[in-house]
């Protein structure tokens, strides 16, 4: 399975996709990334590159170079993640270098072309009335075609994941909020947080929210 795509990098389709490849089965499948950039030097790259069992850096070829090494490569289902977006190389996947192509994440919407076979989509983002308008086959994904990544998180900011709440919150209450309870809850610190509390504790504490569970935003 070779995957194409431009935004190998500090970009949103690797922070969605950077669990993805490493979670291939590896007795069925072999997985090839392929860059169309250059690397920014990232830490989001560095973990696509090491979770990819070949990441080529195709950035400095043109479409027909690239197309050509993909179908050396021997790719049976070759995924192309830009569809219609920034640095794209649409044509590459027209040169039909893999027997089956998708389309996939980046674009979810039609490419109105007979080179992708598939759309890796869902209910939502393509409804079964408007399926005729679609050039591809519609690969609905049970719930949502949104791959995210679970294992993400923010630690160099300090802000624990989900299944790291520390000790100290839970002795502390928690999720008494800056308006409720006593400043130091049962940690033995200030409104702020207690002593081994997280960044990710400190904050959900002070908008009094519960140490576990999703925050719904909005901010438009």
């Amino acid at each position: 399975v070779g995957y194409v795509s431009a935004d190998f990098g500090d970009h949103p389709l690797t922070h969605l996709t950077r669990g993805l490849f490493a979670l291939h089965d590896r007795s069925r499948l072999e997985v090839f990334c392929y860059s169309l950039r250059q690397s920014d030097r990232s830490a989001p790259r560095a973990a696509v590159e090491s979770a990819a069992e070949h990441f080529v850096d195709v950035s400095s070829s043109d479409s027909a170079a690239i197309a050509a090494r993909i179908a050396a490569d021997g790719i049976h289902v070759c995924v192309d993640l830009n569809g219609f977006t920034s640095g794209a190389r649409t044509e590459l996947f027209a040169l039909r270098p893999a027997p089956l192509q998708v389309g996939m994440l980046g674009f979810p919407g039609s490419s109105g072309g007979a080179f992708l076979d598939y759309l890796a989509t869902d209910a939502v983002a393509s409804p079964p009335q408007l399926e005729h308008l679609y050039s591809e086959a519609l690969l609905r994904l049970p719930p949502s075609y949104l791959v995210t990544d679970h294992a993400q998180t923010l630690l160099h900011c300090g802000i624990l994941p989900p299944t790291a709440v520390s000790a100290a919150w839970l002795r502390g209450g928690g999720g008494g909020g800056a308006g409720g309870g006593d400043e130091g809850g049962g940690g033995g610190g200030d409104s702020e947080g207690g002593e081994g509390w997280g960044l990710r504790e400190i904050l959900r504490r002070r908008y009094g929210l519960p140490p576990l569970g999703v925050v719904f935003c909005c901010f438009s």
